[in-house]
């Protein structure tokens, strides 16, 4: 075998191990030259181009040859991981309230101290979570789960943080990225001023509803005239970015009634969550849906209690 041979097969080799490397990292389905592959090269894409999208990714070489691929998208998977082999009967939705950091020289509020966790301790529950294949479902899981058309692996939580104040976008947010775990930030928007809304929030933590301007203590909902409610959720759909992504609802101090649930309906809601106690299951209504208290003081092995799952 002449040495030219030898140097040709070597090229040939480097190039199809290149293309097995490039196929298998940017997960394309199919990879086809639109010209004649160049000969003798090593070659280097001139860009980036996902996995999940359709088109072309010109490439060049050192002696200025150049060729393009045509890619197919390829599918995200979308089902969900089963840590256990079981499916879930039950979903819990935990719910949170406010945080603060001690070495920052920050205490609970004086009268609600039960509502105030420490963020280290937060941070202890969704790292124990994550670490022990906890799987965080979507809305439109919880929604298929709830309707009896989808199912859940055990173990399944939601983390959800009500009144969306200040501490929750300082220290709440910053674990939840840090780890990337979904969670579910219910914010009453009257509140959620531009300092919040210049907040960075990573996009695996929805901004939902927790109403405008009809969060008070001692006064439900349901109490105010029926179009103000429908106006004061539409208003705090507009605010955290439109009807279609506002979908999800937590009712303020557990207070449920009538018109609030025939307005949560016409303003296209799909899912609300109460305060009363207990576990989702399907069949439940929709807009009915219980939750489970994450207190102040509750440890790891609480929570492991809480999520019925062993950590």
């Amino acid at each position: 075998m002449t040495s030219q041979m030898k140097t040709k097969i070597a090229t040939l080799l480097a190039l199809i191990l290149t293309f097995a490397g490039l196929t298998a990292c940017m997960g394309w389905t199919s990879v086809t030259p639109a010209e004649p592959l160049p000969w003798p090269s090593v070659i280097e894409p001139t860009g980036r181009l996902a996995s999940t999208t359709q088109g072309t990714l010109p490439f060049r070489t050192p002696v200025g040859e150049s060729f393009v691929l045509t890619t197919q998208p390829t599918e995200p998977s979308t089902a969900p991981p089963v840590t256990s082999g079981e499916r879930a009967q039950s979903l819990t939705v935990l719910m949170y309230h406010q945080f603060y950091d001690p070495e920052l020289g920050e205490s609970p509020k004086r009268g609600a101290e039960n509502n105030w966790m420490r963020v280290e301790l937060f941070e202890a529950h969704v790292r124990s979570m994550k670490e022990n294949g906890v799987y965080f479902p979507s809305m439109d899981e919880v929604e298929a789960f709830v309707l009896g058309t989808g199912t859940l692996p055990h173990p399944s939580a939601v983390i959800t943080v009500d009144d969306g104040q200040l501490n929750f976008f300082t220290l709440a947010v910053p674990i939840l990225e840090k780890y990337a775990v979904p969670a579910i930030g219910f914010v009453i928007t009257d509140t959620y001023g531009a300092q919040k809304q210049a907040m960075y929030v990573p996009p695996w933590v929805s901004l939902q509803s927790h109403t405008h301007a009809m969060h008070i203590n001692g006064i439900p909902v349901s109490a105010h005239p029926y179009e103000d409610i429908v106006a004061d959720l539409r208003r705090s759909q507009e605010l955290l970015g439109g009807a279609d992504r506002v979908t999800v609802f937590a009712y303020p101090y557990g207070h449920t009634g009538d018109a609030t649930i025939a307005a949560l309906q016409e303003t296209g809601f799909r899912l609300a969550f109460t305060t009363k106690h207990g576990r989702v299951t399907p069949g439940m209504d929709p807009l009915l849906l219980p939750r489970i208290r994450v207190n102040a003081l509750d440890t790891v092995e609480t929570l492991r209690r809480k999520i019925d799952v062993s950590f």
